[in-house]
């Protein structure tokens, strides 16, 4: 007989592993914390020309809470395009059309890195010869220490967890101007974090799984349909039908724990949950705040958590009348740091949906809207025409804690989806996935954690 499975936490981790666990027969109860739990700070909708505001509905509060950032598919998100076929929500998606990296200049002209029909290595060596945003030199060095490395005259360092992105690309032989130029832009879109500050490692598995591998896996999507559309409703509505017992917008507090390991969970309104095998989806925070002293004391696994930390992001979302039918990504220097554009339905209507993104820089969050704005006007016109001065809603979302820094040698701190307690599991994108947190190191984390309970209980 299988266990009850107590989950807490219903976001898309929580979900996934209660998606997976139930199809192997699991009894499973969900605490969902809701809103409760959602660190976002929104704004309310903002006028263009007078930054007057008007309240955002509770529709607009829960699309732009689940829709903070602009949703990216790439094609190597294996985890994430097999639930979508799983949920059958890969047919809301234009699966034909994908979109191509455009690299902003200081002029504000944009440069393509464009994809060729070529089995993998001759798609990336066509696309790099090509690639006007790299200095000939820096193409050609490139191109030559990528032949070494598929040769096996040279190996990479295995200290790469423990270097800057800087100067594992000086050692590549990149020039200055191309660190500046693309290498940044390409470090803060994948992690979130410029390339002084990011994991080499890190840095180097995605540039991997993106340009080195299949062609079809250095393919991007840009759906216009937020998270909750794709994931979250889909997830929960399949859990509802496998009669799953959910706690809806309750909090929990505490883990209670003896030597036989987690006893229950007590919620904010002081009752206690109890099951055979517990899983915590709770952003990494949370969950250190609910655990007992000793515990910490006890184990580094739970210790060690203290030495990782989130980076701050701030989303700006704008939808303008103008209409167009093709998506587009752009990486910038500016202040924010990449910009997706896709065609978007409103009620019927054809629209165009902007969304801004900055990441890594805490004090931004404190600056008012209105000089977020006016920062923002300022970059966005020159690469759209006058398209952004008839924006007729306006979101702004701040998110404190947006996702895992991928500094270096944070990956030894980041836990296992077992913990050392035998009935505590945990699932979420900061936990070890071997990728920077992202919706892919979500899913993945929920299999894994599931993948983790089942393979438990066949040892017993």
């Amino acid at each position: 007989m299988n266990p009850r499975v107590l989950i807490i936490g219903a976001g898309l981790s929580g979900l996934t592993t209660a998606f997976r666990l139930r199809s192997q027969g699991f009894d499973i109860s969900l605490v969902d914390q809701g809103v409760l739990c959602d660190e976002a700070k929104l704004s309310e909708s903002v006028s263009r020309t007078d930054f007057s505001s008007a309240p955002l509905s509770n529709a607009d509060k829960e699309n732009s809470s689940s829709n903070a950032f602009p949703i990216v598919l790439h094609g190597y998100h294996h985890a994430t395009w097999t639930l979508l076929k799983e949920l059958e929500t890969d047919l809301l998606l234009d699966s034909h059309q994908s979109v191509k990296l455009e690299f902003v200049r200081d002029t504000q002209q944009t440069i393509e890195f464009r994809h060729f029909p070529a089995p993998s290595p001759l798609h990336l060596l066509m696309g790099l010869l090509l690639f006007k945003g790299l200095p000939w030199r820096d193409r050609w060095s490139l191109i030559k220490k990528l032949e070494q490395i598929w040769e096996g005259d040279i190996q990479l360092p295995l200290d790469l967890d423990s270097q800057h992105v800087h100067a594992w690309l000086t050692t590549l032989g990149q020039s200055e101007e191309a660190c500046q130029h693309i290498w940044d832009p390409l470090c803060q879109f994948f992690l979130g974090m410029t390339f002084k500050q990011s994991s080499a490692e890190y840095f180097t598995k995605v540039l991997t799984n993106f340009f080195l591998s299949s062609r079809q896996n250095s393919r991007t999507f840009l759906p216009s349909l937020n998270e909750r559309t794709l994931f979250i409703k889909p997830l929960s509505d399949r859990i509802a039908s496998e009669d799953i017992i959910v706690h809806t917008d309750r909090m929990a507090t505490y883990f209670q724990y003896d030597s036989r390991g987690i006893t229950g969970v007590k919620l904010d309104d002081g009752t206690i949950l109890t099951a055979d095998v517990y899983v915590s989806a709770l952003p990494r925070r949370k969950f250190l705040s609910c655990l007992p002293e000793r515990l910490l004391a006890k184990f580094s696994y739970f210790s060690n958590l203290s030495q990782l930390d989130e980076i701050p992001a701030l989303i700006v979302h704008l939808e303008t009348p103008d209409t167009t039918t093709h998506s587009r990504l752009l990486l910038s220097t500016n202040r924010f740091q990449w910009i997706a554009i896709r065609p978007h339905t409103n009620n019927q209507t054809q629209t165009t949906l902007i969304s801004c993104v900055a990441t890594n820089n805490r004090e931004f969050l404190d600056t008012p809207d209105q000089q977020i704005l006016h920062e923002l006007y300022a970059q966005v016109p020159s690469l759209l025409g006058d398209a952004i001065n008839s924006a007729h809603r306006t979101h702004i979302i701040r998110k404190p804690q947006a996702f895992l820094s991928c500094k270096p040698n944070i990956s030894t701190f980041r836990p296992l989806q077992k913990s050392p307690v035998p009935n505590l599991f945990v699932a979420g994108p900061w936990t070890d996935t071997t990728l920077p947190a992202s919706r892919e190191s979500s899913i993945l984390s929920g299999n894994l954690c599931a993948q983790a309970i089942i393979d438990s209980r066949s040892t017993h």
